[in-house]
């Protein structure tokens, strides 16, 4: 306990000392770090989902168009829509201001769910370290020394005042994702559960599609066949709430040159993206 006690100074000492591992994914675990350190002021609006969501909005772009709103962007990296619901709850449980959530999502989102434990982290546990208690506690019953060590020396995760994660690169990887599968009946109904809730909560929620790469679309849905059936399964999904289902996939083709691969943006097209976002769903245009 003293070695690792120490371990853990020397690397805070050394601005080394990763978050602790409260999922064991560096990059779940970095934006609770980055949420406790830099406490949301009141937000207005929330944007959730997986890395897409993170990855290819640029909040800055919604007060660029209404400065009067707060905007959060409660994304994380890797998360099935069970999931992403899941953080969602957490976050507007926390943040009673909030009056609207995005919701972005692809296909990949939507095809996972049962292999997906929905709970993503103890929400007391992670409560408790947002409001500021002492973290040493949480090393130890999350006690991982390979992934403290990998994630010290790691590569680091950025964020901007909004919590946005940039990948500000000028680096192609390639489409990286391979075809599509089915939506799953749990992710649907997971949606479908998340709507009536936020409609209950008197939040309004828009759920916008994640344009693919049209080198993506090339390789494994020709015929649009994936895309279609995506926007059918949603609209399904959504028809007996208030939810505002935008088929952003359908009716917005993003250059080649924007992607990093098939679904991640560079950081210098997302603002773009957004104010697009904006003006076609009207998300953060009310106060």
């Amino acid at each position: 306990m003293t070695v690792f006690v120490g371990l853990l100074v020397g690397l805070d000492l050394a601005g080394l000392k990763p978050p602790p591992a409260f999922t064991n994914s560096y990059c779940i675990d970095a934006k609770l770090e980055f949420l406790r350190r830099h406490p949301p002021l009141k937000p207005t609006h929330l944007v959730v989902g997986s890395s897409i969501a993170w990855r290819n909005i640029d909040a800055s772009a919604i007060v660029g168009e209404n400065p009067h709103v707060r905007p959060l962007n409660g994304a994380f990296c890797g998360l099935a829509i069970n999931q992403s619901a899941f953080v969602a709850r957490f976050l507007v449980d926390r943040l009673p201001g909030i009056s609207d959530v995005l919701l972005v999502l692809d296909p990949f989102d939507m095809s996972s769910c049962r292999a997906s434990k929905t709970a993503v982290f103890d929400t007391a546990d992670v409560g408790a370290y947002l409001s500021g208690a002492p973290d040493l506690d949480y090393y130890f019953k999350y006690f991982d020394l390979f992934s403290l060590l990998t994630n010290a020396v790691g590569r680091k995760e950025t964020f901007t005042p909004y919590g946005d994660g940039p990948l500000d690169t000028d680096r192609s990887f390639g489409l990286v994702y391979g075809p599509p599968r089915p939506a799953q009946p749990e992710c649907l109904a997971a949606l479908t559960a998340f709507a009536v809730d936020m409609e209950r909560r008197g939040i309004a929620l828009t759920v916008a599609t994640m344009p693919l790469m049209s080198g993506w679309s090339r390789e494994y849905d020709p015929d649009a066949r994936a895309r279609k059936a995506l926007a059918a399964e949603l609209a399904s999904a959504l028809a007996r709430t208030q939810a505002r289902l935008w088929d952003t996939w359908s009716t917005l083709e993003v250059p080649a040159a924007d992607y990093t691969d098939a679904v991640h943006l560079r950081w210098s097209a997302t603002g773009r993206f957004t104010r697009h976002l904006v003006s076609t769903t009207g998300f953060g245009t009310r106060d």
